[in-house]
């Protein structure tokens, strides 16, 4: 049925009436609510309990599910009560909020006491809670995980009696055979919201009576959020603790309480992280060294290696690792972790010399022995108990470097009358690095420079001393040993002197002559003159002296002198020799007995710069490229010139690019345009920004994003790649979409 309404002729009320009715007839006839057919139909209006309302969202809460990653998570301990067990009530907001809907789930925690050794006079920490390792399959169950690869089960304890084909790790190190106690944490105690921001989790496990602990205990907490959250911890004396004359002043709360309480703290967080970023263990999630020990104690081993877990024992031969007298025998250096995972440390490579004990912990009795010898005061954080190291040394502590001497400490109960402070022979003597002291003290010194100017064969003046005393470079009774200069241009651009260009200026002391008042000169006609068209030359400076024991690299200066332009213009400055020493204690290349040994990367950039070939391999060796592939060994798809991660490691974040660079120096755009690299295996060139960027991002993806996206370069000749203009700071510009420092930080 059709009903035609006209739009330009106005409808009375009772005409739309009827045409209702009619439209309702036809869908069934007399009224109601449903069509026929059509059951039960929609329940009439006003029927029916609407549905309750939604209660509004609390802006002063986040649920802990809500939380994303880039979400800004504190935590806190605001204090522990002591009945039996301790309760800890901490902490937790996001932004500011509190966070809602914790469960056992989102957290683990540790317990341990700090319990004194009569020998050795140290303290080490013992955890209260405990699971059990057991390296050997008894059951199909023991096989679930792929990392466990035993063949036959047995429901022997002996070791005698247990085939090396039930033990669950199939490895010539893996001789375990026998159950191990773990330290561990746990999270099935009473957790309470307290609705302010603080929760409070009752410990399931209970150290006893606290009026009867008088020793000091440790409680930490790692939180499993959607965002990096720090591990806490707070240190308590219960005996105390219960007294309400002490209260919460008997806690790490209380500003002075290492100072009451005998303690210890070693090694900080942050004296960890000055090397490897944000140190992040077992996952990520375990980040704080207070908390590592509650769990890596004396006598805790790996059952499969029995290897020790001690913290101070596990450390110190992770680092030392590759220099184990069973490592250079052939013994690999290994630890299953968590489901029996294999972490093989054999090739660990530590960036500077290991004698230098307080770059990991020290104390305020460092200090005052580096001011009294006239040393750089200690790298590490100093703690309450960073000493220890010199004033308690002890066989667990010494064994876990020097293996062979076994022997020597085998049935002794003190170390400290020979190797502690005022013996014969005191751990913080024998440590010392002698021959980089005296490096530290030798000095090269460059006062002028004159006949710069094209055509010219330069005069150097110079000097040398010793801890400010000066020295005769001439004289083999005062001074035994090599002084080098290169002079190298254009500082004020890019270094171009190999390659095919015009090769440095490169003399010795041998030419010099004095010429009073301490000073000498070299004067290098006969080398190669000045260039035209130069601005400025970068003088480089390196002194090494010949001691007994070995040789003392000393310090390599750097100065500019204009050629043509009316002032000099220094090199630019795009590293940072403090933070390379932060990692490498004093940088010195190349090896020990090179005649090019600089602690100055100003001086290394002189002569590894675009033109640089070094060899016929492959990459260029410009400073830039060399360095980055080095340091990016574990993040490469093909290796830097066989530098593989078992040669080398990078213990930082290699996002992190301030770690290395002064000043934004890694920002695009880049101050100058440089000319293109030298890839030394083809003569062939790549662009420059793409070239550094490649030697982290070297993979056929990278490299063809660099040269559709940026107008990139690979190894073409060099009128082709001088031509290339690349684009890179469209995207990558300080601010723009993919800001370097935006992509880095992903």
């Amino acid at each position: 049925m059709n009903i035609f309404l006209r739009a330009n002729k106005p409808v009375g009320r009772h005409a739309l009436l009827l045409a209702a009715c009619i439209i309702l007839a036809a869908c069934g006839g007399g009224g109601g609510d449903r069509a026929p057919g059509v059951e039960p139909g929609p329940a009439p209006p006003g029927s029916g309990t609407p549905p309750a309302p939604l209660p509004p969202e609390d802006p002063t809460a986040i649920d802990v599910a809500d939380i994303n990653a880039d979400d800004t998570v504190t935590t806190s301990i605001e204090s522990v009560t002591m009945a039996s067990p301790p309760t800890i009530i901490f902490r937790l907001e996001v932004d500011g909020r509190r966070v809602t809907g914790l469960t056992g789930s989102n957290l683990r925690l540790s317990l341990a006491q700090l319990t004194p050794q009569a020998s050795f006079d140290i303290d080490s920490w013992v955890s209260y809670i405990e699971t059990p390792e057991d390296p050997i399959c008894r059951s199909q169950a023991d096989i679930d995980d792929v990392n466990n690869a035993c063949s036959t089960f047995t429901t022997d304890t002996n070791p005698a009696d247990i085939a090396d084909s039930s033990r669950k790790v199939q490895d010539d190190v893996a001789t375990g055979k026998v159950a191990t106690s773990h330290a561990t944490t746990e999270n099935s105690g009473t957790l309470t919201d307290n609705a302010d921001g603080t929760w409070s989790y009752q410990y399931a496990t209970d150290p006893g009576d606290p009026a009867s602990i008088s020793n000091m205990l440790r409680s930490c907490i790692q939180f499993s959020l959607n965002a990096d959250t720090p591990n806490v911890c707070i240190d308590y004396v219960p005996q105390d603790l219960v007294d309400p004359g002490i209260g919460q002043d008997a806690t790490s709360l209380n500003p002075a309480f290492y100072d009451l309480y005998r303690s210890r703290q070693v090694v900080s967080t942050n004296s960890c992280n000055s090397c490897h970023a944000d140190l992040g263990l077992h996952g990520g999630g375990r980040t704080e060294m207070d908390y590592c020990v509650t769990c890596h104690n004396p006598g805790t081993t790996d059952a499969n290696s029995e290897n020790p877990q001690d913290f101070k024992v596990l450390v110190h031969r992770i680092h030392y690792a590759r220099n184990l007298d069973s490592v250079q025998a052939g013994t690999p250096y290994k630890i299953w972790g968590f489901r029996n995972g294999e972490h093989d440390f054999s090739n660990v490579s530590y960036p500077q010399d290991v004698r230098n004990c307080t770059r990991c912990h020290a104390g305020t009795e460092d200090v005052e022995f580096a001011l009294a010898e006239g040393l750089p005061p200690p790298e590490a954080q100093l703690t309450p108990d960073g000493f220890n190291w010199a004033s308690k040394p002890n066989p667990d502590t010494c064994l876990s470097c020097h293996e062979s001497a076994a022997g020597h400490v085998d049935g002794r109960d003190s170390c400290a009358g020979c190797h502690g402070p005022g013996g014969r022979a005191p751990v913080q003597e024998v440590h010392r690095d002698l021959l980089l002291e005296q490096g530290r003290a030798l000095s090269l010194n460059i006062i002028d420079v004159t006949r710069t100017a094209e055509g010219e064969f330069p005069l150097i003046t110079f000097s040398a001393d010793r801890d400010g005393v000066p020295i005769d470079v001439l004289d083999t009774g005062d001074f035994d040993g090599d002084v080098r200069f290169r002079i190298a241009w254009d500082a004020a651009t890019e270094y171009l002197n190999s390659g095919g260009a015009s090769p440095p200026i490169s003399v010795t002391a041998e030419s010099a002559t004095a010429i009073g008042n301490d000073e000498f000169q070299i004067d290098t006609t006969g080398t190669t003159p000045i260039p035209a068209d130069i601005d400025t030359l970068g003088v480089h400076g390196a002194i090494d002296e010949t001691l007994a024991d070995g040789t003392a690299h000393g310090r390599s200066p750097d100065d500019y002198f204009a050629s043509t332009a009316a002032t000099a213009t220094p090199r630019r400055t795009v590293v940072d020799n403090a933070l390379c020493n932060s990692c490498h204690q004093r940088l010195t290349y190349h090896a020990p007995g090179s005649r090019s040994v600089t602690d100055n990367p100003q001086n290394c950039i002189g002569c590894h710069e675009p033109n640089r070939q070094s060899g016929r391999q492959a990459n260029s060796t410009d400073f830039s490229v060399l360095i980055h592939g080095l340091h990016a060994s574990g993040y490469r798809e093909t290796p830097y010139r066989g530098w593989t991660e078992e040669r080398i490691q990078y213990p930082g974040n290699l996002a992190d690019c301030a770690a290395c660079h002064s000043d934004g120096s890694y920002r695009l755009p880049l101050p100058l345009t440089r000319v293109p690299l030298l890839d030394a295996s083809s003569i062939e060139y790549t662009t420059p920004i793409a070239a550094a960027c490649a030697a982290c991002h070297d993979t056929a993806v990278a490299q063809a994003h660099m040269e559709s996206a940026g107008g990139a370069v690979f190894n073409g000749d060099f009128d082709s790649a001088s031509a290339a203009v690349e684009s890179c700071d469209v995207c990558h510009r300080t601010g723009a979409s993919a800001d370097v420092d935006l992509v880095h930080s992903r």
